[in-house]
């Protein structure tokens, strides 16, 4: 699995075909694990990309001042991403800044940008 931690640094600026799931994965639980297995599955298939996104704080630390416990480790989730199969996991930075950029501009600009 590929880990990338900078936007800037997606190869050739996108990804092909992208399947994408994000969140912060805090415990990597069965409901997770069912979400992200389905994303690598759906990938596979149409000969695509799986991307995980996730944040490196979690988002109330940043926009409630508040340091919630993770439940389990980036490390950790890191190796259960990639025992799941997926192709990329983006480890990125969530700023107030991010918080104001819609899924589609995101999406847009970011994932699919050439």
């Amino acid at each position: 699995m590929q880990i990338i931690s900078a936007l800037n640094k997606i190869p050739g600026g996108h990804f092909k075909k992208p399947i994408i799931t994000w969140g912060i994965f805090d415990g990597v639980h069965r409901g997770h694990q069912k979400i992200i297995k389905e994303a690598v599955n759906w990938a596979k298939k149409i000969k695509g990309t799986s991307v995980i996104l996730t944040f490196r704080q979690h988002p109330r630390e940043i926009l409630q001042k508040g340091k919630p416990l993770f439940i389990t480790s980036l490390e950790h989730r890191l190796l259960l991403f990639k025992q799941l199969g997926a192709a990329v996991c983006l480890v990125l930075p969530f700023t107030k800044l991010f918080s104001q950029t819609s899924a589609e501009d995101f999406i847009r600009h970011f994932l699919l940008a050439g």
